[in-house]
């Protein structure tokens, strides 16, 4: 690199805007080493630019901007020992008038221990993404205690702990609809859908299965009371239970939906508040600090065959592809490879390292993942598994906590407890 680029170069790496996974704006920032870079950012010989980073922030989100202009300069650039100007003069020696700014709204990232880059005219110098922050755009009033949610095409059903599971018509998002409510006990914990139905975890009546063919007119069709639990997901035939502080997996036929029957029972050490299911086998995230891995190719008779130990205590989990994104307690979340269910092993992590309160949901669609934390949600970009990289973090509506998450193309959904629900629009990467 050449000297009088050598300026620039440390002026833009010190940009206060730029972030790594462990120094996102509002975050401990940790001291970065440039001496060993090769990485040349100057621009071309015969010109310079001024580069100028301000930190703003909105209601509800965080973002940053880097704004470049380029000046003309007489001469070629500075040899040894005579120095560098970047003063942008005219003609005349009057100050040009800058041009509309192309990075206006852009984010600059970088992987954490490599330098961070700029946004020099609309691009991003260095190892680095281009994002638009995310936005909070809108919150849908009725729930009174948002825990979970989950979308069906046009259709958007809330658990309402203290109240139960609303139906929203959000066809038109600028105004969703409430169009449906089921009574059914209190302590409404979480909810999945498949083939036209609401599969409920309902403290105290169990899993209840819930007609929602019709919209508008959801209703009741059958109950299996002999289990207890806070989180559900179904596969096939079957729904899966987390049975919280019963140390276990239930599995209940839910083939006829009128009459679902509890068929088999695993137990774990240790509570799982939530489950997921792929390939045969359940996904429980334990409090003790681990993945519990479950064979569940015999429904009657589910066995642990493995486990992941985790960082913190896991709290959520979220199958993608090969990959079980594990959301964790105070530590952040891990991603760990299951193509062998017998063998998981760490491909990548994002700590959190400020204090991002109690990680609860994790959500993952493409590239994008999202954190249900405390009293924000925070998105990455996941595009290489083993190196996450944070983007951007939306505070909670209405001094709500973020207690589940979901993506669905480009709007996250966020139960934010006694916020209600929150859209989100979901940062845009190159």
């Amino acid at each position: 690199m050449s000297r009088a680029s050598l300026p620039l170069f440390l002026a833009m790496v010190a940009l206060p805007g730029c972030f790594t996974p462990g120094s996102f704006p509002g975050t401990e920032t940790d001291d970065m080493d440039t001496s060993s870079s090769s990485a040349d950012v100057s621009p071309s010989s015969g010109s310079s630019v001024d580069t100028s980073a301000t930190s703003t922030s909105g209601a509800g989100s965080t973002s940053m901007t880097t704004t470049a202009t380029t000046a003309t300069t007489s001469g070629s650039s500075a040899g040894p020992g005579e120095g560098s100007s970047d003063e942008t003069s005219g003609s005349d020696g009057e100050e040009s008038t800058a041009a509309a700014d192309p990075c206006e709204g852009l984010i600059c990232g970088a992987v954490q221990g490599v330098e961070c880059g700029a946004c020099v005219q609309g691009q991003c110098v260095g190892n680095v993404l281009c994002c638009t922050p995310p936005t909070a755009s809108s919150v849908i009033a009725g729930p009174v205690e948002a825990r979970s949610l989950h979308l069906a095409g046009n259709r958007l059903y809330v658990a309402d702990f203290g109240e139960g599971l609303r139906e929203f018509d959000i066809s038109n998002i600028a105004s969703p609809t409430e169009t449906g409510l089921v009574v059914q006990s209190s302590y409404i914990w979480d909810i999945d859908v498949a083939a036209g139905r609401a599969y409920v975890a309902w403290a105290y009546a169990g899993l209840v299965v819930v007609d929602i063919s019709t919209p508008g007119q959801p209703y009741v069709i059958g109950s299996e009371t002999d289990v207890l639990g806070t989180g559900v997901a179904v596969e096939g035939n079957y729904a899966y239970m987390a049975a919280g502080a019963g140390d276990a997996l239930h599995v209940i036929d839910v083939s006829n939906g009128a009459a679902p029957t509890h068929v088999g029972t695993a137990a774990i050490a240790g509570q799982a508040l939530r489950v997921a299911v792929a390939n045969d086998h359940a996904f429980l995230p334990v409090d003790t600090g681990e993945l519990a891995i479950i064979d569940v190719a015999d429904p009657a008779d589910p066995l642990q065959t493995s486990s992941f130990t985790t960082q913190g205590s896991a709290a959520d989990v979220v199958i993608n592809g090969n990959y079980a994104y594990v959301g964790e307690g105070y530590y952040g979340f891990e991603v760990v490879d299951i193509a062998d269910p017998e063998d998981p092993t760490l491909v990548g992590s994002a700590p959190i390292t400020d204090d991002a309160g109690l990680i609860a949901g994790i959500d993952v669609s493409g590239n994008r993942l999202a954190l249900a934390a405390g009293g924000r949600t925070i998105f990455f970009d996941v595009s290489d598994p083993s190196a996450p990289i944070q983007i951007g973090e939306v505070a909670a509506p209405g001094g709500g906590v973020s207690q589940r998450v979901r993506i669905s193309g480009d709007r996250a959904f966020v139960a934010a407890g006694t916020g209600g629900v929150q859209t989100i629009e979901v940062p845009e990467c190159e």
